[in-house]
């Protein structure tokens, strides 16, 4: 009796310690996911809806562990308030159940809009919205039905789980099989000759959102083996399953920033906060760093290039260290572009009229 009364701090110490770090890490890792897909302009794409939906459920599944960890500090067994059975913290398992819900018919979601733009790419370019409304319904049909079962009592909400993961893993193992199939007909098509960009990009989106699928169910699992059972588990063992569940939620930003070289760079470029800003205006201009401003004294200036636009007109490009004139236009026509990967070649073979403006160079 004495070991099981002095087991329980322990255990509730231990879920309130891991419960915080996994619920912290989780909800900003995927509240950075969500910044990331939405300011990047490259990745700001149909096929990122989703993805960013899949985001905002994972950081709100990094919520609840927190909220869990709060009412297991408040005195409440660590057991009993992961298998919902504290009326208190009703509201806690509700918004818990509402996130792990969201997120796992998110990478279903997610499975079918790649299996249609993969097999049918010419109507998902032309579709319209209609698809996306009708899937956010079905998440909340879906969640609010969980919500539901678990009003009723605690076994028809383990019912309920047990025959949403029955349904939905078998329509993403056959989504993504049709998906390789179609990829292995297009090798036999090309033969030895590059693919397109459009389908190598397509290829590889693929190949990441299917990594971060199955590593998510992988998750699941030892949450949907016992959950029938958690009043009668031990507690390390409930606690290893919701500890591996909401280590589900940290997943996909590490799959996205392994696999996805546009989100690495965007993630990297908004972490160092390197977004070169510049006002269209008539004067010099003053490179320092990263940080682009204009000038009325070249004297007092301790940048490093001060390039008069009066002297040369058109758009100016910045590339890294270099100041170079553009004769693409369209490439910006108001304000400087930080291009880090072709600095090199805007001295040789962009910009062979450089040497006319007037460059002034402080060490």
């Amino acid at each position: 009796m004495s070991g099981t009364t002095s087991g329980k701090p322990n255990t509730n110490t231990i879920a309130i310690a891991v419960f915080l770090g996994e619920g912290t890490l989780a909800a900003v890792a995927n509240v950075l996911t969500l910044i990331v897909f939405i300011t990047n302009r490259t990745l700001r794409k149909r096929s990122a809806y989703f993805i960013a939906s899949l985001a905002l459920a994972d950081a709100l599944v990094g919520i609840a562990a927190i909220c869990l960890a709060v009412f297991i500090a408040l005195g409440h067994d660590t057991r009993e308030v992961l298998a919902h059975q504290v009326p208190d913290s009703f509201a806690c398992s509700a918004f818990q159940v509402y996130a792990t819900v969201s997120s796992g018919l998110g990478l279903l979601i997610i499975a079918i809009e790649r299996f249609f733009a993969t097999m049918f790419p010419f109507r998902y370019l032309v579709s319209r919205m209609y698809p996306y409304y009708f899937c956010f319904a079905f998440q909340l049909l879906c969640f609010s039905s969980a919500i539901v079962a678990l009003l009723i009592s605690v076994d028809m909400f383990s019912i309920f789980v047990k025959y949403l993961i029955a349904c939905t893993l078998p329509v993403i193992c056959l989504c993504y099989a049709a998906i390789f199939v179609k990829f292995k007909l297009q090798n036999r098509q090309h033969g030895r000759q590059a693919l397109p960009q459009t389908q190598q990009r397509e290829r590889n989106m693929a190949k990441t959102l299917v990594t971060a699928t199955f590593l998510s169910y992988f998750c699941f699992v030892p949450t949907a083996v016992f959950i029938n059972d958690f009043r009668n588990t031990e507690a390390y063992v409930v606690l290893a399953c919701y500890c591996i569940r909401f280590a589900n939620s940290l997943v996909n930003p590490v799959v996205y920033t392994l696999r996805i070289d546009g989100f690495k760079k965007a993630l990297v470029k908004f972490l160092c906060c390197s977004r070169v800003q510049l006002h269209p205006t008539n004067g010099p201009f003053v490179v320092r760093g990263g940080r682009v401003a204009r000038t009325n004294n070249l004297q007092d200036t301790p940048s490093r290039v001060v390039l008069s636009r009066d002297v040369c007109p058109g758009p100016i490009v910045v590339r890294r260290k270099c100041v170079a004139r553009t004769k693409n236009p369209q490439e910006n026509t108001s304000r400087a572009v930080l291009n880090r990967d072709i600095c090199q070649e805007s001295s040789q073979a962009e910009v062979p009229s450089l040497s006319s403006c007037p460059v002034t160079t402080s060490l």
